[in-house]
């Protein structure tokens, strides 16, 4: 057995979505990734390459519903993870927007949870090599929970996903086992103009470029959040540009900026190649070319 799927639900019905091409298996019984885990020998199969965890958001809630038991919980998982570098660990970020209630109270009692655990899941993906996120959260918000999710299935076999949901689990999971060949990105180094705003700073000045909230300029603002998302999420940030530096400053300083001068690690604004520039930031953060994205909106730079 080369893949365990671990969960606080049923999914015996994902694992055998795979079972036949990548020799996956569910781990036996009800809560079953909790012998795993809280055994303190952390005891895993020779042979197991990955265990894919899927936390269920509102049977969580019911077994850990505070703060110091979600940490605790996390930080077990990556003590876990850490003992066994020889397996990836896959964890999911919570979603419970397929929770039936129609309470107000409730609502936000359940995001508030949702956003403690993700912090933690974060958390555990910026500390230990081997942790890597499957994003349930992101799937559920781009299919629809109503969707996603089955109440049927959930009464008749405790399972919470529909067939739709239960596909997209399994071809997300095949996605993750065929790209992991692929290095582990660290830093996303960003260019300036035509890319982060609209224009170019050194010619229109600060006033001039295209960047806000609304309209046209939305388009820089809202990608900008995306960068933002994922600086929280442990990915570094840095700057590339041929630009006055002083020019590139002013750019950064403007009033609908998401981004800051303080989100980036490295920024060089200057009139040098831009692979020579990229050379010297990977350097400084001592990382491989590999594990670095650019992102630029000339085809030239690219």
């Amino acid at each position: 057995m080369e893949n365990l799927l671990l969960s606080n639900i049923n999914i015996t019905t994902i694992a055998k979505r795979l079972e036949k091409k990548y020799n996956v298996a569910a781990g036996e019984g009800y809560d079953n990734w909790a012998s795993y885990f809280w055994d303190s020998k952390n005891w895993f199969p020779k042979e197991l390459k990955r265990i894919f965890l899927f936390f269920d958001g509102e049977s969580l809630l019911n077994c850990f519903p505070e703060k110091n038991q979600i940490k605790e919980l996390y930080d077990v998982i990556s003590t876990c993870a850490a003992n066994n570098p020889g397996i990836r660990f896959y964890v999911n970020t919570v979603d419970m927007s397929g929770i039936q209630t129609i309470c107000l109270d409730e609502q936000w009692k359940q995001k508030e949870f949702a956003y403690m655990v993700n912090q933690e899941v974060y958390s555990c993906y910026g500390k230990v090599e081997n942790i890597y996120i499957f994003d349930l959260e992101g799937m559920v918000r781009q299919t629809g929970a109503g969707l996603f999710y089955s109440h049927k299935m959930w009464y008749l076999a405790s399972c919470k996903f529909s067939m739709l949901g239960e596909k997209q689990m399994a071809e997300m999971i095949k996605f993750l086992i065929g790209n992991e060949k692929k290095v582990r990105k660290k830093c996303v180094i960003l260019d300036l103009d035509n890319t982060l705003w609209g224009g170019v700073i050194g010619e229109v000045g600060q006033n001039g470029i295209d960047l806000s909230r609304f309209k046209e300029g939305s388009r820089y603002y809202d990608f900008q959040k995306q960068f933002l998302r994922m600086k929280e999420k442990g990915i570094l940030l840095a700057i590339c540009s041929k630009n006055n530096l002083q020019d590139a400053l002013e750019g950064l300083r403007h009033p609908d900026m998401v981004l800051r001068e303080t989100d980036f690690v490295s920024i060089k604004a200057n009139w040098e190649p831009k692979s020579g520039n990229i050379l010297e930031i990977a350097k400084e953060l001592n990382i491989g070319l590999d594990s670095i994205v650019f992102v630029d909106d000339n085809p030239v730079e690219r």
